[in-house]
């Protein structure tokens, strides 16, 4: 397994957004996702490096949200993220959201 921890400019990804403000307020919601893509690759002597291993044409696509195929400019479908307050504030949580129902994906995609 692997694992990962970002520091994101929080102003410079609300620069082109209609209603983000940065940085976020409590209970502002966002929509993003996050991508990983790997490629079957093989060491190369004589680089040093590596290249993409001929056998194996296609790449692993993992995500945060999965979003049903491999189309990560479709920002609908990301996944949301909702800020808090302050770290060790002691809140009540929210009441569970109701259930959401969301066509299959070949007939959320279908337009």
């Amino acid at each position: 397994g692997w694992g990962v921890e970002l520091a994101l400019p929080l102003a410079a990804l609300a620069l082109n957004a209609s209603a983000a403000v940065a940085p976020p307020r409590e209970g502002d919601v966002w929509r993003v996702d996050f991508s990983r893509v790997e490629w079957r690759v093989l060491p190369n002597a004589t680089t040093g490096g590596y290249s993409k291993a001929p056998a194996s044409p296609a790449e692993d696509n993992w995500v945060w949200a999965p979003i049903g195929e491999v189309a990560m400019h479709n920002p609908e479908r990301w996944g949301i993220v909702e800020f808090g307050g302050e770290l060790g504030e002691e809140e009540a949580p929210p009441p569970p959201p109701p259930p959401v129902r969301y066509p299959s994906w070949p007939a959320r995609a279908a337009a």
